[in-house]
């Protein structure tokens, strides 16, 4: 019936902006309970991509982008990363294609770590990053002049 709104299409529409990524607290806000989540993970309805993060079956069968797996990162960071360095001279198409590694700039407080991401700290401001799909990167002046450090 028109106007009626279920608990999947709350969480599809968040997924939806994300490339079909969404966390488990999403899913809880969307009206999904924790044993409703396992459930749909059991079914393979959503796929486990990391701790807490999710994404829509639908979304293997649908052609991706180069950039699909930064908003799995935007996610893991809950929203404070954002793609930097040789990463966003890539999402900017003005660098190499598939850079080797991951790059993100997460606040200095930031004090999650996974050995897949080069992490940078420092603080951004809003003239230095632009919202993608699903993720926020540097622009592309910003990736270009930006610090060049190593690992945070």
């Amino acid at each position: 019936m028109l106007g009626d709104d279920t608990t999947r299409d709350r969480l599809w529409r968040t997924a939806a902006s994300q490339r079909g990524y969404f966390t488990a607290a999403q899913a809880l806000k969307a009206g999904y309970s924790y044993q409703a989540q396992h459930f749909h993970v059991g079914r393979r309805n959503w796929i486990r991509i990391d701790r807490g993060i999710y994404r829509f079956r639908e979304y293997l069968d649908l052609p991706s982008t180069d950039t699909d797996h930064l908003v799995r990162w935007s996610l893991w960071s809950r929203d404070q990363a954002v793609v930097s360095h040789t990463t966003a001279l890539a999402v900017h198409d003005l660098g190499i294609a598939n850079p080797a590694e991951i790059h993100l700039t997460v606040p200095p407080s930031f004090r999650a770590n996974d050995s897949a991401v080069v992490l940078h700290r420092a603080t951004l401001g809003a003239a230095d990053i632009e919202q993608h799909e699903g993720f926020k990167v540097t622009t592309p002046l910003r990736a270009i002049t930006g610090e060049r450090g190593g690992r945070g």
